[in-house]
């Protein structure tokens, strides 16, 4: 039955009807995370359940980030992972250890070391359950398979990026197992129509439904760029090129250091922001070095989610040199800013950067390919409102729905095979 929701939230689209599930179901959602993209959905997904439970995968090990400053442990860090303080009252965040290294990543034996720690949060925690969201195909999706066959309860995973376009096509075993764990869910959710593509080849027969990742507009909106600048200590006269990203290899930011040195931008006043952290960071510094501008880039780390959109109004153009993607939400939110994006054809970014009046593609790990749209960019007169307009798409509220009517379909076909 369609229901209007329940919540006041100042970014909800209160004027359209959800078919929502049967009342009195309860979520259990598995994720690497709460913060972002997780928080934004379950944020708008309890008020149509009785109970939402979040277990997040936390990894003991990296407490030490606490005290040592280890680039590629410090996102990871529990303490990080979800404020408390903004939880909605039905739901639950809830921690399953899982051991493991950031050099034993993908190690295969995750999936049941960590199946094994949320079965003990269930048990001690007495959590019951009627539908299970897994993000990540591994090894959270693979957790959840194995908890909708013990429980009887649908399975809905998530396919966000690596783990079904880059696990899959490593060896035939973690292709075995990504397959698997595509057929046995009751629902693929795919975060683009590349994602979509690649999981259908490695489950042949999978339909995946594209349902993207999204942005709350009570966050990121068009904001007074001085104003911006002056609260974040940025140079108020020179013209900003900001990106975001963790510092890995595949996000290519070392291209656009590199891009920075280019002569396509040598005349401009340019200050780059390169946000983020991660392995390559100290390789970044000494590439900017090298190169002689240590004057012109800012590194500042990671920024608060809520704090995200006062770099993005900020700056003048974000740049996204990611060489390969799933999607890539913060070009969204750099949108909804009423900025524009110059991002490279990295398999996700051409679904949201598809109209010149919004931004401009280049081909990955071009140095100077970026270096010369990024020059065009910051020459050309852009139409904010048909940047903002290009971006209303992808509001949390909007996606969410169709999340809804996923689950929706889930349950009530369980309750009438049960019945």
């Amino acid at each position: 039955m369609p229901t209007t929701p329940t919540s006041s939230s100042p970014w909800l689209d209160d004027e359209r009807k959800i078919d929502a599930p049967p009342p009195g179901t309860r979520l259990l959602v598995l994720s690497d995370q709460y913060l972002s993209f997780v928080k934004d959905q379950v944020e708008l997904l309890a008020p149509h359940f009785s109970q939402v439970t979040v277990i997040v995968r936390h990894n003991p090990v990296t407490e030490i980030s606490r005290v040592v400053p280890v680039h590629s442990l410090a996102p990871y860090r529990r303490d990080t992972l979800v404020d408390l303080r903004s939880v909605p009252a039905n739901v639950r965040v809830l921690y399953a250890p899982a051991l493991f290294l950031p050099y034993d990543a993908d190690n295969r034996r995750q999936g049941d070391r960590l199946l094994g720690s949320v079965r003990r949060v269930i048990r001690s925690e007495k959590i019951e359950f009627d539908l299970v969201h897994a993000h990540f195909v591994w090894p959270n999706g693979h957790v959840a398979v194995r908890l909708g066959e013990e429980h009887g309860v649908p399975v809905v995973v998530t396919a966000h990026g690596y783990d079904i376009y880059d696990l899959p096509y490593r060896d035939a075993a973690w292709r075995a197992l990504i397959a698997d764990t595509v057929r046995e869910a009751d629902r693929v959710i795919a975060v683009s129509e590349r994602t979509r593509r690649c999981a259908a080849e490695i489950a042949p027969g999978v339909e995946p439904v594209v349902i993207p990742n999204g942005y709350r507009p009570d966050l990121f909106r068009p904001m007074d760029m001085a104003g911006c600048r002056e609260r974040l200590g940025l140079p108020p006269d020179r013209r900003i090129v900001l990106t975001a990203g963790g510092f890995v290899p595949e996000k290519g930011q070392q291209y656009l250091v590199e891009a920075a040195a280019d002569p396509a931008v040598q005349g401009l006043d340019l200050c780059w922001v390169l946000m983020g952290m991660g392995r390559l960071h100290d390789e970044l510094v000494r590439r900017i070095t090298r190169l002689g501008l240590e004057r012109r880039f800012v590194l500042p780390g990671w920024a608060d989610h809520a704090e995200m959109p006062l770099w993005m109004n900020a700056c003048d153009l974000f740049a996204f040199p990611s060489i390969s993607e799933s999607f890539g939400v913060v070009q969204v939110e750099a949108m909804a800013c009423g900025r524009p994006v110059v991002a490279t054809c990295n398999g996700g970014s051409e679904e949201i950067v598809n109209d010149p009046g919004v931004g401009m593609l280049v081909p990955p790990g071009d140095a100077t390919a970026l270096a010369g749209a990024i020059r065009d960019a910051l020459e050309r007169r852009w139409d904010s409102r048909v940047i903002e307009g290009h971006a209303e798409r992808y509001r949390w509220d909007r996606i969410v729905v169709r999340i809804l009517d996923e689950y929706r379909s889930l349950v009530t076909s369980g309750r009438s095979s049960a019945t």
